[in-house]
């Protein structure tokens, strides 16, 4: 198995164009997407800096407008906000802190930019996702089917090497490259982010490499397996690409369609009358005496 992988990587590096094809892309995703990071932490602290200085320079005031007068609250920025920012750009990243109000979240990044996309910002997660199993298709592919068409197989077959072994072994060769490619992006956020990590930030990361990594698995054996079963590279190459496609593309699509049939959101105005409904209906915290605080007091 060696010699296999060893010859995979070989061929590899004698199409150095097709390395800087995957290379150049997620290097400038990252970089972009450190930039990012640094900004939106910059001005977290920045702004921290400010309200500070608000609340210091506040003067006297009594509790109560203390309490209203609050705080804010950002979310963190650390490696993982660079990778990917999840639900970040839409949800928003700042809370007002202010006594018995509850604020929404604001100041999402998708609603100060103008640039629309189907699949969001530009982060590494965008590639790690799309671009670098669709290129594990094309290698891997590329591979069992040149070793087919050329007769290898029966070759090396006579020369004691199982196709077992073979196959396993260009499954191992090219899921090497995708989690090599994953672990580089990876610690290049960490080495940025170096000495400013929450402390549960390695095990979330770990997993999230372990779950990269068992998809790229999943996209390297079925790709072997569908290229050693069927007659032709075709459809083989086809079956790959459809598998693809459905994977990253349409299955998200429908789950979320379906989980939104099976248990419907009240649209954004309906919650907030909502809520306004029944905080209207509880102790509205102005008036110590109101009749529903003493309702309260008796049935707790």
């Amino acid at each position: 198995m060696k010699q296999v992988l060893f010859n995979e990587w070989h061929s590899l590096v004698r199409m150095g164009y097709v390395l800087l094809f995957i290379v150049v892309p997620l290097g400038i995703s990252t970089f972009l997407g450190l930039q990012d990071a640094q900004m939106q932490q910059n001005r977290q602290l920045e702004a921290q800096r400010h309200i500070r200085k608000q609340w210091e320079n506040m003067g006297p005031s009594n509790p109560h407008n203390v309490a209203h007068f609050g705080s804010y609250a950002f979310k963190p920025v650390n490696a993982l906000t660079a990778l990917d920012e999840g639900i970040n750009s839409s949800v928003g990243n700042v809370l007002r802190l202010e006594g018995h109000v509850q604020n929404e979240m604001t100041y999402s990044p998708g609603s100060q930019t103008l640039m629309l996309s189907r699949f969001g910002p530009l982060k590494p997660a965008l590639l790690l996702q799309i671009l670098i199993p669709l290129v594990l298709i094309f290698f891997t592919f590329s591979s069992v089917s040149g070793e087919r068409e050329q007769g290898r197989f029966s070759l090396l077959a006579l020369q004691g090497l199982s196709a077992r072994n073979l196959l396993l072994g260009k499954i191992v060769a090219y899921w090497l490259i995708g989690t090599a490619l994953l672990l580089l992006t990876l610690g290049t956020q960490w080495l940025f982010f170096a000495g400013d990590q929450p402390g549960d930030l390695l095990a979330r990361s770990s997993i999230l490499f372990l779950a990269y990594a068992a998809f790229y698995w999943i996209i390297c054996a079925l790709t072997v397996w569908l290229s050693a079963r069927l007659k032709t590279g075709a459809a083989a190459l086809t079956s790959m690409l459809a598998l693809w496609a459905l994977w990253v593309v349409f299955l998200p699509k429908i789950g979320g369609t379906l989980a939104e049939s099976a248990h419907p959101l009240p649209s954004r105005q309906d919650f907030k009358t909502a809520m306004q409904e029944d905080r209207s209906q509880g102790i509205d915290g102005h008036n110590p005496s109101d009749e529903r605080e003493k309702s309260y007091a008796t049935a707790y």
